[in-house]
């Protein structure tokens, strides 16, 4: 079974994929910052979201959500290595 045959069966099964390491760790800390940001209600009114305490940790803000969507967001972070292709 390749490795595509292996994500597509798990998404099958599970529902969702893991591939790691599909961002470098400044746009994987660009993106934690910017979901945190979001959790502690410093990018305004979101749907769904109550901002954190101010004396709640990052981890406390964050954790309790179970998962923050947003790839538009990820995909207008700067990227500090050329895509796959060198677009």
């Amino acid at each position: 079974m390749t490795a595509a045959q292996r994500l597509a069966s798990g998404y099958q099964q599970r529902g969702f994929a893991i591939v790691r390491r599909v961002l470098d760790t400044a746009t994987l800390t660009l993106a934690r910052d910017e979901a945190t940001a979001i959790c502690r209600g410093d990018r305004g009114i979101v749907a769904g979201v109550t901002p954190a305490a101010p004396d709640q940790d990052d981890v406390a803000a964050i954790s309790r959500y179970l998962g923050i969507h947003f790839p538009q967001a990820v995909e207008a972070l700067p990227r500090s290595r050329p895509s796959p292709g060198g677009r």
